[in-house]
């Protein structure tokens, strides 16, 4: 066999092998999520739709909506949902998402770590519960890695190609603007290079490498995206600080023993991490090592200083830091090696005797294996997760079931559509589970303040609220708290000043669409 035909073999196996993982991620994703009915669309992704609306619209947003925007999910998911006018389109698109997610990332480690690094990336990304909850409710993480994945490629080929890099840096951006740390980063190294290059008169970087800074391009971007949607270049700023109003929040000695606690709970993951960063810094490998750093310990600096000016910390805001310990947990894993057993790994694999296949799905199994036992935990398999996204499918279910009769409620009410509409949960139309209330927002082509959620401390049966004229719609798996039973009645019920009036009943499922009427 020549040259030329082992490599064309090669490439058709690689091929092969990436089309299997690909469709692998998705089934396994699809088969969790399972978004046939309905489609589990979070408060983010629904929220990026609003945005959407508004900026076709012309329209300024007209009151706040808890929610940072991100630019790349506004184009994305507004273009989707008005192409069909159904959410299951925008979950599908985060699936397929996350199943070339998986293949890049098997891809960018191949190259510094083998068919074993490549191996334990592809299915760790599969088994990623950060990534797969990510998914299932189709927020910005999964769009960011894949856009940083993107980018590793492009700067680590034979013929690099850093301005491909630095436009994918930026797209990631615009799904999540932490990404803006690894350009911000590459700024800081390529700027102490050129210096060190200058007082050693030795020769300079390679000037194609300032291109990655077409990364920060996502900045002024943002900016953009801000003003037109509210007239406010910074409002993306503003979020954090108004929506952490309230809570009770840690300082940043805490975050900083918490985040150090979290690194330590991947376990496996973390100590294989360690070795990747070496093999990486031994091989020169900077454009990933930058990326890992940045996504990291650059990711972890950045929540410390989110402490320090007492801004609300999601655990969601860790899902950098464990990706990019994933990542350099695989390269590190490729590089492993175990010489006394090579010999006898070499005589039971040769290809002469157990055929060309043999090495290759050898080192796939035991790879996946590894990760199996090793993840923290493997996200397909863990009882509880796989709850929780099928909770929120659920959820998102008795909403579309739901809508038909909120619908023809709320367009009922005289006035609900005019503009901007009221200001203030007690005013607005309808109350939903918080979690809903941007998904209502868009379905019923409504301002936002006539859409609102109850928290139960909240709650009063004298008639101030929830109010004679609002619609409520109760899910018991998005409101589990018993202030919110008197809402669960088959039949016109009065307590207290108000009389609870279903219009849809559904003990079943799980949910109730109930109108206030005054009290006979």
């Amino acid at each position: 066999m020549t040259a030329a035909t082992t490599g064309f073999v090669g490439r058709r196996a690689a091929v092969g092998g990436y089309l299997l993982l690909f469709g692998a991620a998705v089934a396994i994703a699809f088969y969790v999520i399972l978004p046939v009915r309905a489609g589990p669309v979070g408060f983010d992704g629904a929220a990026s739709v609003l945005y959407y609306d508004r900026l076709v619209q012309g329209r300024h947003l007209e009151a706040f909506v808890g929610t940072t925007p991100k630019p790349l999910l506004t184009l994305v998911y507004g273009l989707v949902y008005n192409a069909f006018h159904d959410w299951r389109p925008i979950s599908w698109l985060a699936i397929v998402t996350f199943g070339l997610s998986a293949v890049l990332a098997a891809a960018l480690v191949r190259r510094f770590a083998g068919l074993a690094g490549a191996a334990f990336a592809g299915v760790a990304v599969i088994g990623s519960a950060p990534l797969l909850k990510d998914a299932s409710l189709s927020y910005a993480v999964v769009w960011a890695f894949a856009g940083c994945l993107v980018a590793g490629l492009a700067a680590t080929g034979p013929r690099p190609r850093y301005a491909l890099a630095g436009v994918a840096l930026a797209v990631a951006a615009l799904a999540r603007i932490e990404v803006v740390l690894i350009p911000g980063l590459a700024l800081v190294v390529l700027g102490a290079d050129w210096i060190r290059s200058r007082l050693q008169a030795q020769p300079r970087p390679d000037r194609g490498l300032w291109l990655v800074l077409l990364g920060l391009l996502a900045i002024p971007i943002q900016l953009a995206h801000d003003w037109l949607l509210t007239g406010n270049a910074l409002y993306s700023e503003s979020v954090p600080s108004l929506g952490s109003a309230g809570l009770a929040l840690r300082g940043p000695a805490t975050w900083t023993v918490l985040i150090f606690e979290h690194v330590l709970n991947l376990g496996v993951f973390a100590v294989l991490a360690v070795l990747g960063a070496v093999v990486l810094w031994r091989g020169r490998h900077w454009a990933v090592l930058v990326g890992l750093a940045a996504m990291g310990p650059g990711v972890a600096a950045f929540l410390v200083f989110l402490a320090v000016r007492r801004i609300y910390i999601s655990s969601r805001y860790f899902d950098p830091i464990d990706i990019s310990v994933m990542v350099a947990a695989a390269i590190g894993f490729g590089a492993l090696a175990v010489p006394s057993l090579k010999p006898a790994v070499a005589h039971l694999l040769d290809p002469a005797r157990a055929g060309p296949w043999a090495r290759p799905v050898a080192i796939v199994a035991v790879t996946a294996a590894v990760v199996l036992v090793c993840s923290p935990p493997f996200a397909p398999t863990n009882r509880a997760l796989r709850l929780t996204i099928r909770g929120n499918l659920d959820i998102a279910r008795n909403a579309r079931d739901a809508l038909p009769t909120i619908r023809k409620a709320v367009e009922a009410i005289p006035g609900v559509t005019d503009w901007p509409g009221p200001h203030g949960n007690a005013s607005a139309a309808l109350l939903v589970p918080v979690l809903l209330e941007p998904q209502f927002m868009v379905d019923l082509g409504v301002p936002v303040g006539q859409v609102s959620s109850v928290l139960p401390a909240t709650i009063r049966t004298d008639g101030s609220f929830p109010h004679v004229g609002q619609i409520v719609f109760h899910d018991q798996r998005a409101e589990p708290d018993p202030a919110f039973d008197f809402l669960e009645v088959s039949t016109p019920t009065t307590i207290g000043k108000i009389k609870v009036t279903p219009l849809l009943a559904d003990p079943a499922s799980g949910f109730w669409v109930d109108r206030i009427d005054p009290a006979p």
